[in-house]
């Protein structure tokens, strides 16, 4: 049995959109093998990008558990897949995520999926640390440090 994602508003505009591409490129959109192409990249990049959908403080919030813990938490390789502002096109690496708690820590398996939210946002990779700062410091209970390193390759045919 295979579950179809919930895909947003505006899913066949953006395939109208692929469409009017794969023409412009010199492709007939109408040819057997294209067909159905500029639907199927439209729900593509509707999944590659769902991480505009979700909330990270949410996720953050959700499983936080009083602790008087004053150590370094620390999740390492976090595998993600996201991809280039600048190209669209996509890059991969590992996550490694730490913070200081302040009278609270949150659940580990919380810190993967908030990696996960940001990755499925177009964005290079430069950007992950600005954008993890607002989502811990409007969560409930703000760290007193936090620090996400992403070396990832970003090569690709765009560069």
């Amino acid at each position: 049995m295979t579950i179809e994602p919930e895909y947003r508003p505006g899913l066949d505009e953006l395939a109208s959109h692929y469409h009017d591409i794969l023409a412009l490129l010199g492709e007939d959109p109408q040819r057997e093998g294209l067909q159905k192409t500029p639907m199927r990249v439209a729900k593509a990049m509707q999944v590659l990008t769902r991480g505009y959908q979700q909330d990270p403080k949410k996720v953050l919030t959700d499983a936080l558990f009083k602790e008087e813990y004053s150590q370094m938490v620390i999740v390492k390789d976090i595998d993600f897949f996201s991809m280039c502002e600048h190209h669209m096109l996509p890059f991969y690496g590992k996550a490694h995520v730490a913070y200081i708690p302040n009278g609270y820590i949150t659940g580990l398996s919380k810190i993967a999926r908030v990696v996960d939210i940001f990755s499925h946002q177009t964005g290079g990779r430069a950007d992950r640390p600005a954008s993890w700062s607002p989502a811990s410091r409007r969560s409930r209970r703000p760290t007193r440090g936090r620090y996400l390193q992403s070396p990832c390759p970003h090569r690709h045919a765009g560069r």
